[in-house]
C-alpha cells in the first residue's frame, strides 16, 4: 500500500486526522489493575500500513505523548518509555507491509498485526517493570498480569486484522491509496 497523494497538505491532514483519532481512542479505554484495554492502536496500525513506518512513528510519538499528558499519569520521568511500545508497533507494521500488503497475503497480514501486538505487550511489560523501579512501586504485578495482557493484546489485534482492510477498501476506491506494483 502507498498513499497516492504525497502533497504536504494531504499528508499533514491525513496524519493529523489519525493522530486525533489515536488521542480520542486513548480516552475510551478500560483500565484494569496492571492493564489497559484500548483500541488507540487502530489509527497507528492503519497509518503504518498505508503510509509507512515513519508516518506511523510520528503518530505513535505525538499521539502517545499527548495521551500521556491528558491522562491521569501526566508528564513523568518515564513518559518517553511509555511511548516506545507504540513506536515498535509502528515500525513492525510499517516495515512488514513494505514487503507485502494487506490484500496480497492475508497470512502475512495476520502475522504482522499479531507480532506487533506481542511486541507491544512485551515492551509494555518491560516498561512497567522499569517504571516500577524508577517510580518506586511494586512491579510484581507485571508478571502476574502478563497472561491477561497478552490475551487482551491478541483480542485487539484480531479487531485490527478485521477492521483495517475494511477501512482501506473505500479509500482505495476513492483513489487516495493504491496497491504497490509488483517488483
Amino acid at each position: 500500500m502507498r498513499l497516492v497523494n504525497k502533497r504536504p497538505v494531504f499528508r499533514i491532514t491525513f496524519l493529523a486526522l489519525n493522530l486525533a483519532l489515536y488521542i480520542g481512542l486513548s480516552f475510551i479505554s478500560i483500565r484494569l489493575p496492571g492493564q489497559e484495554i484500548t483500541f488507540k492502536g487502530l489509527p497507528l496500525v492503519f497509518v503504518s500500513c498505508v503510509s509507512g513506518p515513519l508516518d506511523g512513528v510520528f503518530v505513535a510519538i505525538f499521539g502517545e505523548f499527548i495521551a500521556q499528558l491528558t491522562s491521569a499519569y501526566g508528564l513523568t520521568p518515564t513518559t518517553a518509555l511509555w511511548i516506545l511500545p507504540h513506536v515498535f508497533r509502528a515500525l513492525i507494521v510499517g516495515f512488514m507491509m513494505r514487503k507485502k500488503d494487506v490484500y496480497e497475503n492475508k497470512k502475512w497480514w495476520v502475522f504482522t498485526v499479531i507480532l506487533s501486538g506481542i511486541a507491544v505487550t512485551v515492551s509494555n511489560s518491560i516498561v512497567i517493570y522499569v517504571d516500577g523501579v524508577i517510580m518506586n512501586y511494586p512491579s510484581v504485578l507485571t508478571a502476574i498480569t502478563m497472561l491477561t495482557r497478552a490475551a487482551a493484546s491478541i483480542a485487539t489485534s484480531i479487531v485490527y486484522i478485521i477492521l483495517i482492510p475494511l477501512l482501506i477498501k473505500p479509500i482505495m476506491k476513492a483513489g487516495k491509496i493504491e496497491r504497490k506494483s509488483s517488483d
